[in-house]
């Protein structure tokens, strides 16, 4: 699969910013710019330089919605079959003690195994294990260089963009513009 390297337009508008690949993510799978996804990422409860969890990220995709942007349908990917802490037994000498809480590897479908089951057409939105890209026509858009393939797939969104058509602008008519086609009207003969 294809992977281009992508930071969703946060050099314009927010330099500073870290730990936003979500927001970055929401950008390339909803089609709207970075400061767009930025809002709702705050609307859901994100602050600046900081990470979401999966309840906010599912808030940031309602408040896409909920504005008539986007429609999303949620995927269906396999849960991991161990808990995400468990305790083991290490010892501190700074503490003196030994038990501590440690992350262990998940067990699940991996993103390269996920990414073979979507189809080449449409926008995603994908999370895995600390980290969050988007899929757009089969292209795999991250902002980082290497994307992180065999890392345990979480959440999995399908997002359509929502293409409001405005209406066309009436013309107006001016009292010359009537005058014009009253004179018109007066010069044929029936």
């Amino acid at each position: 699969m294809l992977n281009q390297i992508s930071d969703a337009g946060r050099a314009l508008t927010h330099i500073n910013e870290t730990n936003d690949c979500t927001v970055i993510a929401m950008a390339h799978a909803a089609g709207v710019d970075y400061a767009t996804a930025h809002e709702w990422a705050r609307q859901a409860g994100r602050r600046n330089r900081g990470g979401m969890d999966t309840i906010r990220i599912h808030r940031m995709i309602e408040w896409g919605k909920m504005h008539g942007k986007i429609e999303y349908h949620k995927l269906d990917v396999p849960l991991p079959t161990r808990s995400l802490f468990t305790k083991t037994a290490t010892y501190s000498p700074m503490t003196g003690m030994w038990t501590s809480f440690r992350r262990p590897r998940r067990k699940g479908i991996t993103v390269a195994q996920f990414l073979r089951t979507l189809p080449r057409k449409g926008r995603f939105y994908l999370g895995c294990t600390a980290h969050a890209f988007a899929v757009v026509d089969g292209v795999v858009m991250d902002n980082l260089y290497n994307p992180k393939m065999r890392a345990t797939m979480h959440i999995a969104y399908e997002i359509t963009p929502t293409s409001h058509t405005t209406p066309a602008p009436q013309p107006t008519l001016t009292q010359t513009d009537i005058n014009a086609m009253m004179a018109r009207l007066d010069k044929i003969k029936f």
